[in-house]
């Protein structure tokens, strides 16, 4: 994860330089270009401060968190190694980077079938979550306040929009891409609204006859655990957890969401996380429960149940505090979001406020991976382990 992220992290860098110095093409398509550049960046950064960021999320701004390489990488040089750079100083690059993409990018959405490059939305909607990822932990009111502020741009929207119905999971969501014995590789004729920004299984069936093959199911499953936190009317456990392949490992249950058997679309924002992100801000910024904040929970909750089955929306008086409303909203993410990449980093931001149990046997400081070895021995100690490792 480490050498790929540095990978594509140096691939942007060449982009940046590379059209600023040599692009003779227009000039807005140009700026657009390096816009896209920096927003993947950032993307990029993001991710790998979450996993390698000692205590990046967990408040630590002045750790170690990633070596920032901004200009086109010359090569392996033992004496100029840099260092990590602070958690602080990879909190700001990540920002700045989204900030200055967003004036150069396109105010348009595009069809949802086209929803595979960066726009104003898109970039609005990723910091948004950064916002929320940093200021959850210390409490940071500014922060919060502009994950808020920009959840409510982006729900805000033009073009987008969340469907209530029951059946979005599996027909729009999660449209079902099957393999055919005749080599048929259909294309999802529906594809949701909701989506923001995401890497769709068929761009085009004549470049890509073979689509996009996103995992082995002998390399991922899901646990019964996990299948009972669902309520037992909540169609994202009996829809979208299943037993997956029929050949390797057949017993075992794995997401439909991304299936061996299946070519999915890679979903990387929706709307449902940002309504959510929109219900927590409120009643961390507010200290209350708005009916605003209901209204957002709710949407993505009752959603999951049939029609015929529908439960009661969540009112102020089912909770105890402001602290267990925000915890069901937590609960929430977990099951709408599970296996597209944010319960492990909900869970450090808060400090494991939903009581996950696997992650409560490990020590906070090893909450985070650690710098893969190799690193820290070919720069001769300039780059440094994580405090949860260091000594291992």
């Amino acid at each position: 994860i480490w050498h790929w992220g540095y990978n594509a992290i140096d691939y942007t860098n060449n982009v940046i330089a590379g059209v600023s110095k040599y692009g003779t093409y227009h000039k807005d398509t140009r700026l657009r270009h390096i816009a896209e550049a920096k927003f993947i960046r950032s993307y990029i950064y993001f991710q790998l401060l979450c996993m390698f960021g000692d205590k990046a999320l967990l408040g630590n701004d002045n750790g170690p968190g990633l070596i920032m390489r901004l200009d086109p990488y010359s090569g392996y040089n033992p004496d100029n190694i840099q260092s990590r750079a602070s958690n602080a100083r990879c909190w700001e690059q990540i920002i700045s980077d989204l900030n200055q993409a967003i004036p150069d990018l396109p105010d348009e959405t595009p069809a949802i079938a086209d929803r595979i490059r960066a726009n104003k939305t898109v970039a609005r909607a990723l910091l948004s979550r950064i916002y929320l990822y940093k200021g959850t932990y210390s409490g940071n009111t500014g922060e919060l306040e502009k994950a808020r502020d920009l959840a409510i741009e982006v729900l805000s929207a033009p073009g987008y929009s969340f469907q209530e119905n029951v059946g979005e999971y599996t027909t729009a969501l999660f449209p079902s891409n099957e393999y055919s014995q005749s080599d048929d590789y259909p294309d999802p004729t529906t594809r949701s609204n909701e989506l923001i920004f995401f890497q769709p299984s068929r761009i085009s069936t004549d470049a890509y006859p073979n689509g996009l093959y996103y995992y082995r199911k002998s390399s991922f499953y899901v646990s019964a655990e996990m299948k009972s936190y669902y309520d037992a009317d909540d169609v994202r456990a009996s829809d979208l957890i299943w037993q997956g392949s029929k050949s390797d490992h057949a017993d075992d249950l794995t997401s439909k969401k991304y299936s061996a058997e299946k070519y999915c679309d890679v979903i990387y924002i929706r709307l449902a996380e940002i309504k959510l992100t929109y219900a927590e801000t409120l009643a961390r910024l507010s200290g209350s429960i708005s009916e605003e904040a209901l209204t957002q929970l709710n949407a993505v909750h009752m959603r999951a149940y049939p029609d015929d089955r529908k439960p009661i929306g969540y009112k102020a008086s089912d909770f105890t505090s402001v602290d267990d409303f925000i915890k069901t909203v937590l609960i929430e993410r977990n099951k709408e979001l599970a296996y597209e990449g944010h319960n492990r980093y909900d869970i450090m931001r808060t400090g494991n406020m939903t009581g996950d149990s696997k992650m409560a046997a490990v020590p906070s400081e090893k909450w985070n991976m650690p710098i893969p070895e190799y690193e820290i021995r070919i720069s001769y100690g300039t780059i440094n382990q994580n405090s949860g490792y260091s000594g291992n």
